[in-house]
């Protein structure tokens, strides 16, 4: 299946279902919350449930977190509790269920005792219900139970809308929606206090048994825009650099240095060195280096999002785009879509030729991919195209030099686009005629041509009156 999704500026996470009570706190009882500061990606060991259809990608300036950001602050099958001897703290979360639900009816009040709570308006909530609240409170800033418009009307149902149901048992929060099926996050529905982000609702169901529906502001996102463009990517980590840092320094997925890797056929387990040579890129208690890394980290830096994790994966090139990772050939190697033109895919790709060497100029044929494909992990929304700079007017070919190759190369992509396709940074140092005026044309390699007989000295020429 093809994951679509709009670009749009909110943030919202899953929600799911679980048996808690609330009730009312004492009047001296805790203050209302005043802020939670934005949480970071942690590396956790588990995976992130796949996006739902049409899940929405927060711009950069989004202050809320997104979906995806809370599943990372609060990890699948992880308990929202705390350890016995500690405080109740809405933003921890431990490895071990609670012990004592089953102890008493009063272990609600025994804050510091197990359960987690949001206390807000006087009011406090453990378990599902504080769960669903706390997380609707990190995405939006307000608290949904005393803040939100309710009813109980779910024909409008969303990613972010807090819901209670079965007899005033249970709450979830919405991550996404696809016909009747409702994508949720919950708290306390498998296991005592067990965070769980992979259960469904039928919209049908919630209908029949909603206590109240509490609507979000806005629809929630999953992902993050990072607003780098690929052009920018490119420039971040320059043609012909190496993706990895010198020997006496710590590495740096932001880093790039002028040498190759010189440990790589020393042993097989360099990929644990990470102090020695390779960068890498690590979230989910999973580290990437070379290739993998690379893809992932250009990825990470355009959509702020981990593709590995938190995309969805299948083998499924119908709808290649760029943006788009791929691994393939055996699960040996790893690259990031450029751009697609018919059976030709343009990637980038580090540690194809030379040891972490990055490179923009490869391309793949779309039908080789299909055959040769592990995964291909979907990105949210197709890569974005700044205005290319050029590096070297007239370098058709991207081989750092102007020739008559590069007349042949501008030649066969007016003939057959399809066929002779040329990069984002080859059709900016082709359009060396008049540039900006008709894009590419015969009149690029003419110009080429004259280049070469010394009949003019320059590039670019300049025709127009």
């Amino acid at each position: 299946m093809t994951n679509t999704r709009k670009k749009l500026t909110t943030a919202v996470s899953a929600a799911a279902l679980s048996m808690a009570l609330v009730i009312q706190a004492p009047v001296c009882g805790s203050p209302a919350l005043t802020g939670v500061p934005l949480m970071t990606a942690s590396a956790v060991n588990y995976a992130v449930p796949q996006a739902p259809e049409g899940a929405l990608v927060a711009e950069s300036d989004f202050t809320g977190l997104t979906l995806g950001e809370i599943m990372r602050k609060f990890p699948q099958d992880k308990y929202w509790n705390y350890a016995p001897g500690t405080t109740s703290d809405p933003d921890s979360w431990t490895n071990d269920p609670c012990t004592h639900h089953h102890g008493s009816k009063d272990y609600i009040y025994l804050r510091d005792n197990g359960c987690n709570n949001f206390t807000n308006y006087n009011f406090v909530s453990v378990q599902c219900d504080g769960f669903a609240r706390k997380i609707a409170y990190d995405i939006y800033g307000s608290d949904c139970r005393f803040e939100w418009e309710q009813d109980t009307d779910v024909s409008t149902l969303k990613a972010g809308d807090f819901v209670r149901y079965n007899n005033d048992a249970h709450s979830i929060l919405v991550t996404g929606v696809e016909g009747d099926v409702v994508h949720i996050a919950e708290c306390n529905w498998n296991e005592d206090c067990m965070i769980d982000y992979t259960r469904t609702e039928s919209k049908t169901y919630l209908a029949d048994h909603v206590t109240f529906v509490a609507h979000a502001p806005y629809e929630a996102p999953f992902f993050r825009d990072s607003n780098l463009t690929v052009e920018e990517l490119m420039a971040k980590f320059p043609q012909g650099k190496y993706w990895n840092h010198a020997p006496d320094e710590k590495g740096d997925p932001d880093s790039w240095t002028d040498k190759p890797c010189t440990h790589h056929s020393e042993s097989s387990s360099y990929i644990y060195w990470r102090d020695h040579g390779c960068n890498d890129f690590t979230a989910y208690n999973f580290v990437s280096v070379q290739c993998d890394g690379f893809a992932r980290k250009l990825a990470y830096d355009m959509y702020g999002s981990d593709c590995r994790y938190e995309w969805v994966k299948d083998s499924d090139l119908s709808t290649l785009k760029a943006g788009d990772v791929i691994r393939y050939n055996n699960d040996s190697h790893t690259i990031f879509v450029l751009d697609v033109q018919g059976d030709t895919v343009s990637v980038a790709e580090c540690n194809w030729n030379e040891d972490c060497m990055i490179s923009y100029t490869r391309t793949e044929s779309r039908q080789y991919l299909e055959n040769a494909v592990t995964w291909i992990a979907h990105a949210p929304y197709e890569a974005t195209h700044g205005e290319v700079p050029v590096s070297l007017i007239g370098d058709a070919n991207l081989d750092s030099s102007v020739t008559l190759n590069d007349a042949v190369a501008i030649l066969q992509y007016v003939a057959n686009q399809n066929k002779y396709p040329l990069s984002p940074q080859a059709l900016a140092n082709a359009d060396c005629c008049d540039p900006g005026n008709s894009g590419v044309t015969g009149l690029d390699a003419l110009a080429i041509q004259k280049l070469d007989a010394r009949i003019i000295l320059v590039l670019p020429e300049i025709t127009a009156k």
